[in-house]
């Protein structure tokens, strides 16, 4: 049997040692870990430093698509607003360019007026009755291809007022509509196609009171013309050419008789409607 103290003294030897060793594995699986945790630490610090570094590259390639959006919009605006700009300029030159035009052909161009017309000689009762249209050209260059169309309405008889004026009843007279754009007056035409140059006093005859001519119905000089109490009207086209365009003159005119009866001392006046086309 061993003593006591013995007994202790080995159980202690034998803690001790148990305790080293078991200091000792704890040591050595701390290294082994260490050693195997080391890597993956390094690896887990690259995985992350390589999130981190995709991260900032996405969020630059998302600044930058964003900066090419926005610069290819400020491309397009500004394209936009050169294209405006361009055709407001444009349609402002055109507008000039027009107005430019259309003042230098009106300073050059010429201008066929009908100016008058009267009796040729004094109107005799149970005759027919010739008239003169007056016209010039008033404009810069002669006018060339002209031709003159006239038509004279039937007589409208009316009677003179109470005070003995005979003024026209307007409100009451079938006024003719002159078109001269498509001129369609029945062949009715007076000159045809000569050149009528810059102020140069011009004129035409036609007849009235023809009975037999152009105007179905017509009659000899009545009476009445010479009484102041009847009127005709003579209306028309003068058809020419200038600046390499066409161009047309509308008239008409109604005689107004005078007052007293003295039918040399009335005149043509201009129609209140039916000639306002001219160009």
């Amino acid at each position: 049997m061993l003593p006591p103290d013995w007994k202790n003294e080995i159980k202690n030897a034998i803690d001790e040692a148990a305790q080293r060793s078991n200091e000792n594995r704890k040591r050595e699986a701390d290294l082994q870990n260490a050693e195997i945790a080391a890597p993956l630490n390094s690896l887990n610090d690259q995985f992350k430093g390589y999130v981190e570094k995709q991260e900032r590259a996405d969020q630059g390639k998302r600044s930058r698509e964003i900066a090419t959006i926005i610069g290819l919009f400020l491309t397009a605006a500004f394209a936009l607003a050169q294209g405006i700009i361009f055709y407001l300029q444009y349609r402002e030159l055109h507008r000039t360019d027009v107005t430019l035009r259309d003042t230098l052909e009106a300073s050059t161009r010429a201008y066929v007026a009908i100016t008058g017309i009267k009796w040729d000689g004094a109107p005799e009762v149970g005759k027919n009755q010739r008239i003169k249209i007056l016209f010039k050209n008033v404009g810069k260059e002669p006018a060339s291809n002209f031709s003159l169309f006239a038509m004279v309405s039937n007589q409208f008889d009316f009677e003179p007022d109470s005070k003995g004026m005979p003024y026209v009843p307007l409100d009451k007279v079938a006024w003719p509509i002159v078109e001269c754009s498509g001129v369609n007056l029945s062949g009715q035409r007076v000159i045809g196609q000569r050149p009528v140059y810059p102020d140069v006093p011009n004129e035409a005859i036609w007849y009235a009171f023809n009975p037999g001519g152009s105007t179905p119905g017509a009659v000899f000089v009545p009476q009445r013309l010479l009484d102041g109490k009847t009127t005709i009207w003579v209306a028309g086209c003068a058809v020419y050419r200038s600046l390499d365009k066409w161009r047309h003159s509308p008239f008409c005119y109604y005689f107004q008789p005078a007052r007293g009866g003295d039918v040399n001392a009335g005149t043509f006046e201009w129609c209140p409607v039916g000639a306002g086309n001219a160009d």
